[in-house]
C-alpha cells in the first residue's frame, strides 16, 4: 500500500531538530528530532534509513529511543519489530561531532512495515 510522503512528513514533530550536549561539557556531540504518530498504527519491520543534507547515516550511528527503551537503528532487522501506534513519540540522536551548523537542513527517512510496506519520506527544519 503506498503512503504518501507529504502525508508521511506530518509524523515529524516541528522544531524538534536541536543539537545536544551528551556528556555534558558544553560541547555538541549529537543531534536529535521527534517523530510523532498522527496517522495511524504500524509495524516498522526492517531496516531503517536515514540521510541527512543528501548524505546516509551509519546506522551505528544512530539511537532510536521509544518507550523509555534506547536501541541502535543499526539492531533494526525483519525479526525485529516496532509497533509504532497513534500519539506515541521516537526520538532520534544522531552522533555527530559538532552536531549540526546553525541553518536549514534536509533529513529524508525511510523504513519498511509490515501494514504499508517501504515508506519513505523527507522533512526540512532549521538549527538555530
Amino acid at each position: 500500500m503506498f503512503v504518501p510522503s507529504t502525508l508521511l512528513r506530518r509524523l515529524y514533530v516541528r522544531k524538534s531538530l536541536k543539537n545536544v550536549d551528551l556528556d555534558g561539557d558544553g560541547a555538541y556531540e549529537a543531534f536529535q528530532f521527534k517523530l510523532k504518530n498522527v496517522l495511524a498504527s504500524g509495524t516498522i519491520s526492517g531496516k531503517f534509513m536515514l540521510k541527512v543534507d543528501g548524505r546516509e547515516v551509519p546506522p551505528e550511528d544512530v539511537e532510536v529511543e521509544f518507550k523509555g527503551e534506547v536501541r541502535k537503528l543499526s539492531e533494526f532487522t525483519p525479526e525485529t519489530k516496532l509497533r509504532f501506534s497513534v500519539g506515541e513519540e521516537i526520538t532520534f540522536t544522531v552522533k555527530r561531532e559538532g552536531g549540526l551548523a546553525p541553518g536549514k537542513h534536509k533529513i529524508e527517512i525511510e523504513a519498511r512495515t509490515q501494514e504499508y510496506g517501504r515508506i519513505r519520506f523527507a522533512f526540512e527544519d532549521e538549527v538555530s
